[in-house]
């Protein structure tokens, strides 16, 4: 009994040590433990491999779910859209088709890839509250941002909405990494660097025309994507994650599995440009020594065909160029940041270069009346995590741009409304 007794204690002292050694190890590192963001971190990865965002206890419900309102569908203008999209545009059609407007409300439209769309939900609020107080008018956003859209998309989604009989009083588009990220992507697979992005495009349209290998490497996606929702909602369920120990093998497992899914999307998508039912969705030739002329023209004209469309119907536009963790300079890194980064795949490796020429591109579009806002210094003096991944923030840096765009969203009501 004793012997027991005394195997115990010294099982204990191990774990102990264990703990504590974790614990010291992490805070010299500059990475104190902390089980709240540990668990946090789980949840962004499990759910930004669903395409989806999940905080405090709406996580638990996101990651147990495959959300079939969400999973995108072929669209003959769009590339794709999804049930949610489509019955939130019946609804808006009803509320606010032809000017309908409830009284004093001022209608502000949110446009671009999935960075819009989740601004939409996780800053536009903070936003919000900051215009009505300024103006006295109630302000409503609505959210026609798109995981994965990038121009023409948000173009075409505009003067389709028009169409529609929905005019809102300004647009705002949000977008830039789509744009330089994944139409340098697409030339991978062969797809021209204008068309919709390949990893969504050529899933949807060709995945029903692919052999068994190309099923097998689908349905390898879709696992990862299911383990990591599994391992957030282990995270979210029990108190392991208070131990330093368990939360950092957790964590760990969490980040392989996005290393894993990415390795695995790249897979797929090459594959699907390989298959020669798809060569009549790829688009026309392009020249690869000229790609990024066409990904920064293609940016420019849409933006500037975006402001013609509003103008015309006394819309006001503000285009956005968002911040991204991949563009140099633009906020001091943290560990966790840092190791996004360093995992980061082939498709962001354009960024680097494609930004700055975005930037240098938007002079046009600012010369000839376009309200351009660069905001890609919008973390620059954060130190804080502010990065889920190469381009999504959390909520803290929705907040942060809605700071930002703050004065410039004012100026826009305020042309648009006469106060």
């Amino acid at each position: 009994m004793t012997r027991v007794r005394g195997i115990v204690l010294t099982l204990l002292a191990v774990l102990i040590l264990a703990e504590g050694g974790t614990r010291l190890a992490l805070w010299i590192g500059g990475d104190a433990y902390s089980a709240k963001d540990a668990r946090q971190e789980i949840v962004d990865i499990a759910s930004a491999m669903n395409d989806r965002v999940a905080e405090g206890e709406e996580a638990r419900r996101i990651v147990r779910s495959d959300a079939p309102e969400k999973q995108p569908f072929l669209h003959p203008f769009l590339g794709w859209t999804s049930r949610e999209v489509e019955a939130r545009l019946a609804s808006d059609v009803e509320r606010y088709g032809n000017g309908a407007r409830p009284e004093g409300e001022v209608l502000v439209m949110v446009v671009g890839g999935s960075v819009s769309a989740k601004f939409a939900r996780h800053g536009s609020e903070h936003l919000r509250a900051k215009l009505e107080a300024e103006t006295g008018r109630a302000v409503r956003f609505i959210n026609y941002g798109m995981g994965a859209y990038k121009q023409p998309q948000q173009l075409h989604a505009v003067c389709g909405l028009l169409a529609l009989g929905l005019v809102p009083d300004v647009v705002l588009n949000i977008d830039g990494f789509n744009e330089v990220a994944a139409s340098s992507a697409n030339t991978t697979t062969g797809t021209h660097p204008n068309y919709p992005a390949a990893n969504f495009w050529l899933h949807l349209y060709g995945s029903a025309r692919g052999d068994r290998s190309l099923k097998d490497k689908e349905l390898r996606v879709f696992a990862l994507q299911r383990a990591a929702a599994r391992e957030a909602d282990e995270a979210l369920g029990d108190g392991a994650m208070h131990s330093a120990v368990l939360g950092a093998l957790r964590r760990s497992d969490a980040r392989r599995l996005r290393a894993e899914w990415v390795r695995a999307v790249d897979d797929y998508t090459a594959s699907l440009g390989e298959l020669d039912a798809l060569t009549d969705a790829a688009g026309p030739p392009f020249d690869p020594q000229g790609v990024k002329g066409t990904i920064v023209r293609n940016w420019v004209e849409s933006s500037r065909s975006l402001d013609a469309a509003c103008r015309a119907r006394g819309i006001v536009y503000v285009h956005v160029l968002q911040p991204t963790l991949t563009d140099p300079g633009t906020k001091p890194l943290t560990p966790e940041e840092e190791a996004i980064v360093s995992g980061a795949t082939d498709r962001t490796t354009f960024v680097p270069e494609g930004y700055p020429a975005l930037r240098a591109a938007a002079a046009d579009l600012t010369a000839e009346g376009v309200r351009f806002v660069d905001a890609t210094d919008t973390f620059a003096r954060s130190t804080e995590t502010i990065y889920r991944d190469v381009c999504h923030y959390n909520r803290a840096g929705n907040v942060a741009l809605a700071d930002r765009l703050y004065e410039n969203m004012l100026a826009a009501l305020r042309d648009r409304t006469g106060r």
